[in-house]
């Protein structure tokens, strides 16, 4: 049996496992050898293990613009990956910390070439899993790994970050723009929370002052709209800071613009988005 990298058969250890399928993996995803620290060069340091501390250092760290992006850990096929995962997390938490704005950790990837687990880096839960025989041309998940971690990918990030908020086509990826600096998951999430489709049309809720930045974000990046007869209502909701459910417990009515209808359709199929948030309010209504 072959996949997109190697012959089953290749895959007898965990050096073999490096050698044969991460490796590979590594150069697909187009990041070059001066982007990718193993062994030695990758720093050591001490988790959290019940009561105590252990030295932990992962078998590979790809960067992007002198920040590590992926933590990868390979093991030998059919070896325990659940004690991994943990591991793994733990490290890109401690990494992460050392930054006051950004979590520059996106995700963790870890492989015993047979399966392959792929997780947000502050989940010990896998949202996307991928067998050996998977890793086909065609194939889905691996065409969303392709997309999703690639070094073009964050790449395009930053070119997004040198730009004003809402200025780029939503066709190029709308989804890369929650992901980088621009507009948080935090602030998707806080505001599909709190929106909701009664039948004719959406409204938000907008009690607590980060609903509101996040709304109001949402209409910079004319993502949504809000209905005319609610713009007066709006204009308090921008100039109030603190919290008050009594006066603005009414939703506030907005419309999905084109280029709204076009980030959620994006959301909907994203298996991060997805694994993150639990939405289904919303998205039924839509």
């Amino acid at each position: 049996m072959k996949n997109i990298f190697t012959e089953l058969t290749s895959l007898r250890n965990e050096k073999s496992v490096e050698k044969n399928f991460i490796y590979p993996l590594i150069r697909w995803l187009n990041y070059k050898d001066s982007l990718v620290r193993v062994d030695e060069s990758i720093e050591s340091i001490e988790i959290p293990k019940g009561n105590i501390k252990e030295l932990f250092r992962p078998d590979a760290v790809l960067f992007v613009n002198d920040k590590p992006r992926i933590v990868i850990e390979v093991k030998a096929p059919n070896a325990n990956l659940i004690k991994a995962t943990y591991q793994v997390a733990s490290y890109a938490l401690m990494i992460n910390r050392r930054y006051s704005s950004i979590n520059p950790i996106r995700y963790c990837i870890i492989s015993d070439g047979l399966v392959t687990h792929i997780m947000n880096w502050d989940s010990i839960q896998p949202f996307m899993t991928i067998k050996f025989s998977k890793w086909k041309a065609k194939n889905k998940k691996v065409a969303w790994v392709k997309n999703n971690l690639s070094f073009d990918r964050f790449q395009r990030e930053m070119w997004f970050k040198v730009g004003r908020i809402g200025d780029q086509p939503v066709e190029q990826e709308a989804s890369m723009l929650i992901h980088n600096e621009a507009i948080s998951w935090a602030t998707m999430t806080r505001f599909l929370h709190v929106a909701r489709h009664d039948g004719n049309g959406y409204g938000a809720a907008l009690e607590n002052p980060w609903h509101r930045t996040s709304y109001f974000q949402l209409v910079q990046l004319n993502w949504i709209e809000p209905e005319d007869i609610d713009k007066a209502h709006f204009e308090n909701l921008r100039n109030m800071k603190s919290f008050s459910k009594s006066y603005f417990s009414r939703l506030v009515g907005f419309n999905l613009t084109n280029k709204g209808r076009k980030v959620l359709k994006l959301l909907k199929t994203d298996p991060e988005f997805k694994s993150r948030f639990n939405i289904k309010s919303f998205f039924n209504g839509y």
